[in-house]
């Protein structure tokens, strides 16, 4: 029998398997796979409606007074193989969603990590496969309908990719390295004093105001990404936990919301809390409370585009705000890499002169060549010394968290990271070296000329113009990952 574990059934969600108890370790407290499925079907259709999820917080509080009280100390959260070993292949970002299988033949009752695409699987995506199941449907109308579409929202910092470190809290000191993402620059969550003076005389309104805040970015972040379903997803995945260290107080952004809104929030809760046994602190109703503001970030996401593609969030919330911060760095950086090393490739060493009698480039050519080369250049370096600062900052705090402490920052991109992979090579061998114009020049040559014909960049009115002696500065060097 095969059945999903997602986090849409809260008996099974802290029930994946680490890969270490899959080497022969006796797992003695295998839950009942079968009959968790069985009764959690039976209740399927109403869970899909938003009564459901105060019956899960009961459910989600007992799990997180256990390994989840310290549920962003990652000696927990990577404990919890947040992140499998997946499929390069996948189509969904992050994967915190796993499908595993229970042979009801077998005396162990094995369990096994199965990748997107797996034949087990029907051989379709993670998040598709549990949509098919209905354990991913989307928020009905009657749910999204409290939630209003603010027009605060900005969408144009989030398109300028810079990633800033000045906005950082203790960014000359302890969190000097640490880059903030676009994405997170422009998150459409702004509480002022006059919102929460506001929100605050009638109960539940101010809670309405960040459910609305969160259906309003998915909406945003769903058009960014309008033709690339993956990146939709990853994005709102992200904004969801930048949102859960804003409400908790532990955002390491330095700005009026993030210090303010704990404040807010937990007086608001004293209000109408004081003589109940609902949260009055602002980590516990995050624990209670996410499910709404995930629901209403689907909401949101569909609003922006009715395709049904809804997903879930896993625990990305449970990674601490740097290392996804490092992640989605390495995700986008990774990209941006290959591309333009494509882009370089493409004005330098044309497929016309590889394939022509007469493979000399005009003098034009050459010029957009060296100008294509300085902007590579500058991009290297800025780049570079990115990637220096953020290592040297992960090798600082690696030692503080028990399952990453010997992965070297490379590697933890590779491991923890699958969706940030570079195709042709990891970050540390792009970044390995100082900039120099000519040597990748002759490399590129070499790698796009026929062996048995090798292209000639050289003619009578001279070779191409390497820009100028600012390619043999030396950067800071990296730290060696």
């Amino acid at each position: 029998t095969c059945f999903v574990v997602n986090e849409g059934n809260p008996n099974l969600r802290n029930n994946i398997i680490n890969d270490d108890d899959l080497k022969g370790k006796a797992y003695n407290n295998t839950i009942d796979a079968n009959n968790q499925n069985i009764e959690y079907n039976k209740n399927l259709e109403h869970n899909v409606n938003s009564s459901h999820i105060s019956k899960f917080s009961d459910i989600m509080d007992q799990e997180d007074k256990g390994d989840n009280e310290n549920s962003h100390d990652i000696k927990f959260e990577e404990k919890k193989n947040i992140n499998k070993s997946l499929d390069a292949e996948s189509n969904y970002g992050i994967n915190e969603i796993s499908i595993t299988g229970n042979d009801s033949n077998s005396d162990n009752s094995n369990q096994n990590i199965f990748p997107d695409g797996s034949e087990l699987a029907g051989g379709i995506p993670r998040s598709i496969y549990t949509i098919n199941l209905g354990f991913n449907k989307c928020p009905t109308e009657e749910i999204c309908k409290d939630f209003s579409n603010l027009p605060q929202c900005r969408k144009n910092v989030h398109e300028r990719n810079n990633w800033l470190g000045s906005s950082v809290k203790n960014f000359s000191r302890d969190n000097k390295g640490v880059l903030v993402p676009p994405r997170r620059q422009s998150l459409c969550l702004r509480i002022t004093l006059q919102d929460f003076r506001t929100k605050k005389k009638k109960e539940g309104d101010f809670e309405k105001f960040i459910y609305s805040y969160a259906s309003s970015e998915a909406r945003k972040l769903r058009t960014i990404h309008n033709n690339n379903l993956e990146k939709a997803h990853q994005a709102i995945r992200y904004s969801f936990a930048d949102i859960g260290n804003i409400i908790r107080g532990d955002d390491m952004m330095d700005t009026p919301t993030s210090k303010e809104t704990i404040t807010y929030l937990e007086k608001v809760l004293k209000i109408y809390n004081e003589n109940n046994d609902k949260p009055k602190d602002a980590k516990k109703w995050w624990t209670e409370n996410r499910h709404h503001v995930w629901e209403a970030m689907m909401c949101g996401y569909q609003s922006a585009q009715k395709d049904n593609q809804c997903t879930g969030y896993g625990n990305i919330d449970d990674i601490p705000q740097f290392l996804r911060w490092f992640r989605e760095w390495g995700t986008y950086v990774c990209e941006e890499s290959e591309n333009n090393m494509k882009t370089l490739k493409a004005v330098c060493f044309p497929k016309q002169l590889r394939t022509e009698t007469n493979s000399a480039m005009t003098v034009t050519q050459k010029g957009t060549c060296s100008s294509t080369l300085k902007n590579y250049e500058e991009w290297y370096n800025k780049r570079k010394n990115e990637w220096t600062e953020q290592s040297i900052k992960y090798n600082k705090d690696k030692t503080k968290y028990k399952d990453i402490e010997n992965l070297s920052p490379s590697n933890y991109l590779i491991k923890k990271c699958p969706e940030c992979k570079c195709t042709e090579k990891n970050l540390h061998d792009v970044f390995e070296h100082t900039f120099d114009g000519k040597a990748l020049l002759k490399k590129l040559e070499e790698e796009e000329s026929p062996a048995s014909d090798s292209v000639r960049t050289s003619t009578e009115s001279g070779p191409i113009t390497v820009p100028d002696s600012s390619l043999n500065q030396t950067t800071q060097q990296e730290n060696q990952p």
